[in-house]
């Protein structure tokens, strides 16, 4: 992606492939895929540990040990060391379906070819043997039998063992009647005992030293198992593939004697540790770690790490820091809110939904949350209450959620008298009050503390403020907000005042009666607004000065997002795959980049050096691109995407990237320890200043010869004494007296800094305002040195403003305030005038 490097990753856990799970010492290390790398995590705290360069692409399978890891991607093996990512030579055609460590020796295999890798002397990786098996489903070390690996094959429905030494293989017999295909495995503490998971969920505990069918099972909706102790018995656990329900498997009864529910989701693997006693339970972008040490439940929640089960659809900026993302993602028909961070070791956070759950509604599903249909934070109220509230599809209430304690508050925002469908709501500035439009027209003030209607737009409250579904509301200037409405009949932007809920003014946008609003935007902080219509049409509006600046027809149909770059000078929208930047100030599309997956939601970072983009296959997972040339970006003469980069697999050149600056000045390494930085102190509250140990009471203190005394307060100095003993100020005022005015200005400029600052800024008489506001209309008449002029003004109003408003200066100040705004105006005509010839002259 010219322009954009591929940074990192955040709000990704895991993708539920691979799971590997190793002891180092006394510690515990769980691995687990995320895409095309490898992250690894200390059991105990789940916190992560490591993290893999990209591979080429997404990784299929891997294997691991205390000094490195083997990768399979596609028909390529790779191992690492430290940050080195080296390839090993095999002699692999079809893709690699697994690859496992056995002793010094690297065991892979494909569909229908099983490779051995043995390692030299010089610490190479050389092909020391291979052998052809038809369909090869499933192979696995066998804990207790040292170099020797157990392999499924579904073409001949045989179970064999293979020593990796001598390569020599047995047959095993007690399952070679059943003919069935092995898709899981999973081993006992006792050597040579496995149980295998069929397709079909049935389940073969057998004796790989004895070749004996021990035990079989039959249960319905099998994902995953895994042997756990208890005390003195060993327990089959069983993980369903369509719950996060766990079977808990007696072996000497034989019968299931515990149910026990580990996630609100599906469970793909289990992996147990007998060292520490820990099961790991690998989700949907999720990791639970339970302790068999519950004398009630059987099993117990140690830790956990949670991120969006499904592709990520809302992003939005939370806080202050800017390293938070507010993010919402929807799963059979649920919708997920969480915080997701930009800094990998800090956790992204689902928030809980408990209180909502106990809340009895026919209209929620079963207290089941819809998927979003509009949302809105109040950062600056974070610390103080719920600062976060929701509309869903197809329901009344208005649901407010507590960012600080991440959970769902007990309270709902809701009409009471009638239950339109809510479409669009929007947060005051002060954070208390809560605008609502809905999907007949109805806008209504809430007020957030109490959660009661405040009233109506209108007069009555039966009169709706829009005749159609209202689809967007935006802050305005001072206490003003926006409304715009999705259908035919109604396509005029109202503007409200907040307080008295009453109509300040209209703006009917230019489009044909026809169409409609399908998407609409405003810029963050700002004031200009974009909708897409349904015929296809993008229109960018200050409504501020009821204007429209562009109006255009995109290059691709079907968009689905849009967001302004904070620089306000590009639109990006994104349709399918492909992310278009529209630069507004020449009206073209300057960028056109084609992604491997359809893109799910799109946002810069305030600062526009990163932007961040979900995908609608990376399951919970943001990618983090950093804008290396933001401002440098080309414009090219045509506007028909010559210069289209095809990015197959998000795959970027680490050596491209590294060294380049960005907009904030720091380097790419300063950059990348920002995601790995391991101390982050999170924020519940906002700190109190604490009182110095020193200062007991009122008066100030100082140590003095071992002693805590009282100290002198310091001498104040007056601005105008310190003015009159440099001897700037004398010169200036006797300039003004004589009305010299281009004099003045020359003296100014060959003044430093500091002297020009006491100047202005020292204690003048009334008389004294007044020639040098008579000064500053004189040069506002001239038109020269304007610049300069501003600069001294600025320095004069911000040191005189309660003098300037005394009612002797007041015809002055409006004589000055006049000539400045008469300026202003002609200067954005020009800019008009120059910006339809940059528009003109680009077309030609």
């Amino acid at each position: 992606m010219k322009g954009y490097g591929k940074y990192g990753k955040a709000g990704c856990v895991t993708d539920g492939r691979v799971t590997r799970f190793w002891i180092a010492g006394l510690n515990g290390f769980l691995a687990t895929t995320c895409d095309d790398q490898i992250y690894i995590y200390d059991v105990k705290t789940l916190r992560i540990c490591f993290i893999t360069r990209h591979f080429p692409s997404k990784i299929s399978n891997f294997d691991g040990c205390h000094k490195y890891l083997i990768a399979s991607v596609g028909n390529k093996l790779y191992y690492t060391e430290r940050l080195k990512i080296i390839e090993i030579d095999t002699s692999h055609t079809d893709s690699i379906l697994g690859c496992i460590i056995v002793g010094q020796s690297i065991v892979s295999y494909s569909n229908n070819k099983l490779v051995v890798t043995a390692r030299n002397e010089a610490g190479d990786f050389i092909e020391s043997h291979s052998t052809l098996i038809d369909n090869i489903t499933l192979a696995t070390k066998l804990k207790g039998v040292e170099q020797t690996i157990l392999i499924c094959s579904a073409s001949d429905k045989t179970i064999c063992l293979l020593d990796v030494n001598n390569y020599k293989s047995s047959v095993l017999s007690c399952l070679s009647t059943y003919g069935l295909k092995f898709i899981a495995s999973g081993q006992s503490a006792q050597a040579g005992i496995i149980a295998l998971l069929t397709s079909t969920s049935k389940i073969f505990i057998i004796d790989t030293i004895t070749d004996e069918l021990l035990i079989t099972i039959q249960i319905k909706d099998i994902a995953s198992l895994s042997f756990v102790e208890k005390g003195d018995n060993e327990y089959l656990v069983l993980s369903t593939a369509t719950s996060g329900l766990l079977s808990i498997f007696n072996l000497e009864t034989r019968v299931i004697e515990y149910m026990f529910n580990a996630n609100t989701l599906a469970i793909n693997q289990l992996e147990y540790c007998y060292n520490m006693g820990t099961l790991m339970c690998i989700g949907d972008n999720c990791i639970v770690s339970l302790v068999a040490n519950s004398p009630e439940n059987f099993f117990k929640i140690e830790k956990y790490r949670k991120g969006h089960p499904a592709a990520i659809i809302h992003i939005q900026h939370y806080g202050d820091e800017g390293i938070e993302l507010l993010t919402c993602s929807q799963k059979d028909g649920k919708c997920y809110i969480g915080i997701t961070s930009t800094i990998q070791q800090q956790q992204s956070t689902l928030f809980s939904t408990k209180p909502f759950d106990k809340q009895d509604d026919d209209t929620s599903m079963g207290n089941v949350l819809r998927p979003i249909k509009s949302l809105c934070v109040s950062h600056n109220r974070r610390f103080d209450w719920p600062n976060v509230v929701t509309c869903h599809e197809s329901t009344h209430q208005i649901h407010i959620w507590s960012g600080l304690a991440r959970v769902h508050s007990d309270k709902c925002l809701e009409l009471s008298d009638s239950r339109p469908h809510a479409t669009a709501i929007l947060l005051s500035n002060c954070g208390n009050h809560v605008i609502v439009g809905y999907k007949n027209g109805l806008l209504y003030k809430f007020n957030l503390q109490s959660s009661l209607a405040v009233g109506p737009f209108t007069e009555n409250k039966n009169t709706t403020a829009h005749l159609s579904s209202i689809i967007g509301l935006f802050h305005g200037h001072d206490n003003s907000f926006s409304s715009v409405a999705k259908y035919y009949e109604d396509q005029m932007i109202k503007v409200w005042d907040m307080k008295d809920r009453k109509l300040l003014y209209t703006y009917n946008l230019d489009i044909p009666k026809s169409s409609h609003i399908k998407i609409a935007i405003q810029q963050t902080n700002g004031f200009l607004s974009s909708y897409l219509t349904s015929f296809n049409s993008i229109l960018i509006v200050d409504v501020s000065i009821r204007s429209t600046f562009r109006d255009f027809v995109p290059s691709v149909e079907n968009i689905t997002n849009m967001c302004f770059h904070p620089n306000i000078k590009w639109l990006l929208y994104c349709s399918n795959n492909h992310l278009i930047i529209y630069d507004i100030l020449t009206s073209m599309e300057i960028r056109n980049v084609t992604f491997a997956d359809d893109i799910s939601a799109i946002l810069p970072s305030p600062d526009g050096v990163f932007i961040y983009i979900a995908h609608v296959h990376s399951v919970g997972t943001i990618s983090i691109y950093t804008n290396a040339y933001d401002d440098q970006i080309e414009v090219s003469g045509s506007s028909d995407f010559t210069d289209v980069n095809e990015v197959t697999d998000f795959k970027f050149v680490d050596d491209e990237f590294k060294n380049l600056l960005n907009l904030s000045g720091d380097t790419w390494g300063f950059l990348e320890s920002i995601l790995m930085h391991d101390k982050i102190s999170k924020k519940s509250a906002p700190e109190s200043v604490e009182k110095p140990v020193e200062l007991p009471f009122i008066l100030p203190t100082e140590y003095k010869e071992g002693s805590l005394v009282f100290s002198k307060p310091n001498k104040r100095i007056n601005k105008k004494k310190k003015v009159e003993k440099f001897g700037v100020n004398e010169i200036f005022i006797g300039l003004l007296d004589a009305g010299e005015f281009d004099k003045i200005f020359d003296y100014l400029k060959s003044q430093t800094p500091a002297a020009t600052h006491l100047i202005f800024s020292c204690e003048m008489e009334c008389d004294e305002i007044q020639k040098i506001l008579q000064f500053f209309i004189a040069v506002a008449k001239s038109k020269e040195n304007y610049d300069l002029c501003q600069v001294y003004l600025s320095i004069f109003i911000k040191y005189n403003v309660h003098a300037l408003m005394d009612k002797h200066n007041k015809p002055l100040v409006e004589e000055l305030r006049s000539i400045l705004a008469n300026d202003w105006d002609s200067m954005r005509d020009e800019f008009e005038a120059i910006s339809c010839y940059l528009k003109f002259f680009a077309h030609i």
